[in-house]
């Protein structure tokens, strides 16, 4: 009952958080605004399991209103669930396109991967038919020039074509695959979507895509199949005509030795023998797809810039936008020269649907007054543009959340620091979960450079009196789990009660290493706590809550712990991958594993990682260990350079269905050897 109720009190599981969930559910906007204005901390409520926030409900209602409200009140528009899933891949799978515009403007990471079928918003949205999702989500990428159907139909054709825009971004967004290589085009064939199958094919969807086997996707068709493959499977007559139109093979065979009529005949799928049994004799005619529109990229730059939301009356004699007319005219249609507020503009872009257009290329849109096909829209000149800027870059539950760009203020970083990434862990913290490193960036803090060796591409201590030790004294563990939790986990410091929970964490923490360390967890013969520690005068500024919380007192002077690992020796650890070597028996005397890595988010890219690993190298041998392991998450590039770095190698993977039944990012696991000649 204790940990509900502090729990309650973190996160902010009242009555008013519920009443928030309810409103954002059920579409109450006026219910949603009373309360947010009360306490606009209610926008980060989540419900305590599923983990589904306001946005979440919202955006799975089709509430558009009540998304935007939460955005403006600063919620974390990339936030996930327990399943991975965005708001922006919740919108997409039940089509609510008005959400997903909303979501886009935005910015909204369309990028992101579900943790139980790695499929990213567009495959939500191709699964059940949503053109008009497809199209806006893929809106950044297609260019507002006259020329781009007839670019995309060369390419489909294998001819080479000039063009002035980079056809590859948007060849490995729409291909790109989920769990057992199964892209958008693999599922909109699948599930008979023609218009999603028609519009895909358009933006550059492969016909030669083909599934793989990866042990975890129920594939009762069999690996290497195409959409072909797929659409025969589906039965449906109007996605394999469209795909045959546009070359697909038909004797194509997958890894169980099906061509697509074969699929067809295993499924009862009796329309499409005729269809599938030989390769027509004259191709159809091509037509673009309705759902293909020019110029939502223009419009989109345009309401990013100048907002689209301005609901301000005009006077009548202002001449106002001759859609609504209600708000002033702040774009004009290229070629005609009409003028229209940025919202109508936007709805006649999200909502078109129309096959052709008689005076204008493929993918215009009907100018409503004139009807001359608009390939692009430009800002009026005196259009003002919006003071608040809608574009959010917080920090989210990502898998890996890289930077490469430089601090913004040179006087904060130290010398030693090259400001590129930084690493901290997503995994929840628990008293037997063993985590593997993920990255984001996070701000600097400045040192007493006097007292730092090396240069800007050194990997040596950090100073002269950093102390790489095993940690034996109580208050230097529970300074070590005090770092755990903050680097572990995504800690909101304005969220009422959160110091509370915080000391929760770490006493639970502090418990479960102490524990270990005595060597009371059964399957384990031996646990060290090593630490990497500095006095606390080495830091000059910028670390006051690092200071507070992991400070601890030794020999006469109050230290920092600034990084910690624990070395294993076992012969595996819980829900992980498990090593190779030694074999045989006593293995789990000469076998042991890295856990719980991690260095203080201030102090990266100081060397204080090698000089971990170095000394638990030394420690390891010293127990007579010769086969050392960590776990580190597969899409973790700067992790993984660490341990490279460190002499580690691949030895295995972990399978793609425990990743999913444990709700984690995959994982390898790296071996190294203990050479007898550390010292």
């Amino acid at each position: 009952m204790r940990f509900l109720s502090m729990m309650g009190s973190s996160f902010g599981c009242s009555s008013t958080g519920e009443r928030l969930v309810s409103a954002a559910r059920d579409g109450d906007v006026q219910e949603a605004m009373a309360l947010l204005e009360y306490n606009p901390r209610l926008a980060r409520y989540s419900t305590f399991g599923v983990r589904n926030s306001p946005l979440h409900y919202s955006a799975a209602q089709g509430h558009h209103e009540i998304v935007s409200l939460l955005l403006g009140c600063g919620v974390d528009i990339n936030i996930r669930n327990y399943r991975g899933q965005t708001a922006l891949m919740q919108a997409c799978q039940h089509g609510h396109w008005e959400v997903v515009q909303t979501l886009v403007l935005y910015n909204a990471n369309i990028h992101r991967v579900d943790y139980l079928n790695g499929g990213t918003a567009l495959h939500f949205a191709a699964l059940n038919g949503h053109s008009r999702c497809i199209r806006l989500l893929l809106a950044d990428y297609i260019p507002s020039t006259p020329s781009f159907w007839d670019v995309m139909r060369k390419k489909s054709n294998g001819r080479e074509s000039k063009n002035d825009f980079d056809e590859g971004v948007l060849f490995k967004m729409v291909n790109q695959p989920a769990d057992g290589g199964i892209t958008a085009l693999h599922m909109a064939a699948l599930n008979g979507h023609v218009d999603s199958v028609h519009l895909l094919l358009d933006l550059g969807a492969s016909l030669s895509e083909i599934t793989v086997e990866d042990g975890t996707t129920i594939d009762l068709i069999g690996a290497g199949s195409t959409p072909l493959h797929y659409a025969a499977c589906g039965g449906s007559v109007q996605c394999c005509q469209i795909l045959i139109s546009r070359s697909a093979s038909l004797t194509v065979k997958n890894a169980n030795g099906w061509t697509p009529l074969m699929v067809a005949r295993s499924w009862h799928r009796d329309s499409l023998e005729e269809l599938l049994s030989k390769q027509p004799e004259s191709r159809q005619q091509i037509l673009p797809s309705p759902y293909l529109s020019l110029p939502l990229r223009s419009i989109v730059k345009i309401a990013r810039e100048c907002g689209w939301k301005n609901s301000e009356f005009v006077p009548t004699c202002l001449d106002p936008c001759v859609v609504c007319l209600e708000r002033k005219c702040t774009v004009t249609a290229e070629g005609c020269n009409h003028e229209f507020c940025t919202r109508c503009a936007l709805y006649l872009c999200s909502t078109n649907c129309t096959s052709s257009i008689a005076h204008g290329p493929p993918g215009s849109i009907a100018c409503p007054l004139c009807r001359h096909g608009i390939v692009s829209f430009t800002m009026l000149p005196g259009a003002i543009t919006s003071i608040k800027e809608i574009a959010r870059t917080s920090i989210s539950f990502s898998l890996c959340a890289c930077s490469g760009e430089v601090s913004d203020s040179a006087s904060m970083l130290t010398p030693l620091r090259k400001s590129d990434f930084t690493c901290t862990l997503i995994s929840p913290l628990s008293s037997s979960s063993f985590r593997s490193l993920s990255c984001q960036r996070f701000p600097s803090i400045k040192l007493n450079s006097s007292r730092c060796l090396g240069g800007s591409e050194s990997h040596e201590t950090l100073t002269p009196s950093l102390n790489l030790k095993e940690a034996v004294l109580e208050d230097e563990l529970l300074a070590a789990a005090r770092l755990r939790v903050r680097s572990f986990n995504k800690l909101d410091h304005s969220t009422y009660g959160i110091h509370d929970h915080i000391k929760y964490l770490a006493e639970r923490e502090f418990e479960a290493l102490k524990e270990r360390v005595a060597g009371r967890r059964v399957g384990f013969r031996k646990v060290s706590c090593i630490n990497a520690s500095i006095p606390l005068s080495q830091i000059s500024s910028g670390a006051d809550e690092l200071c507070s919380s992991c400070k601890f007192y030794e020999n006469g002077e109050d230290r920092i712990v600034i990084g910690t690992l624990d070395l294993n020796q076992c012969l595996r650890l819980p829900d992980e991958i498990t090593g190779k070597r030694p074999e045989g028996i006593g293995a789990d005397l000469t076998r042991a594993y890295l856990s719980n890595v991690c260095v203080a988010k201030e102090l990266l890219r100081n060397g204080v990682g090698y000089s971990l690993i170095a000394r638990s190298k030394i420690v390891a041998q010293e127990w007579g260990i010769t086969d050392l392991y960590v776990h580190v998450a597969d899409d973790n590039d700067p992790a993984k350079e660490l341990y490279l770095k460190s002499g580690f190698i691949y030895e295995n993977d972990e399978p793609a269905w425990q990743a999913r039944f444990l709700d984690r990012p995959r994982r390898i696991l790296l071996w190294t050897e203990i050479s007898e000649k550390l010292c």
